[in-house]
């Protein structure tokens, strides 16, 4: 399974964390992203000026495996999310970093609302995933 670590990614230097689907700490993160939806389509509501608004939802690979990308939100309506993806895919998946996507709310990995570097709700995923990162192989 591949993994961006973050949204809003540099390019092709994008950080990318090779990980397990079925790893506790991740499905425990993605759990919690789930069962806390409803604060950040509140948050996304009552949107402020210069805040981020972000998801990360999973995309099928060519060779089989999965790629986990992070989108900027620009709408939710009716169960599903829209926005303009912020990584560029490692691999061949239909979009490239800055198309417009669309996805079912239940396909929300994770999210964050970010007000600056050192201020962010959410991103649940992203610390379990620099934490398999600094692990190793």
């Amino acid at each position: 399974m591949i993994m961006n670590t973050g949204c809003g990614g540099n390019g092709p230097a994008d950080p990318i964390v090779n990980a397990a689907a079925d790893d506790p700490r991740l499905v425990a993160a993605t759990r919690e992203a789930r069962e806390r939806w409803d604060e950040f389509e509140q948050a996304f509501r009552d949107r402020e000026e210069g805040v981020a608004y972000a998801v990360k939802f999973a995309l099928p690979t060519p060779d089989g495996s999965t790629e986990h990308l992070w989108m900027q939100v620009t709408e939710i309506h009716d169960g599903d999310v829209t926005g303009i993806l912020d990584n560029n895919p490692a691999q061949k998946v239909g979009y490239t970093r800055g198309d417009e996507v669309s996805v079912s709310v239940d396909s929300i990995e994770d999210w964050l609302i970010g007000r600056g570097p050192q201020d962010i709700t959410g991103g649940f995923t992203i610390r379990v995933l620099q934490q398999i990162e600094r692990e190793g192989p």
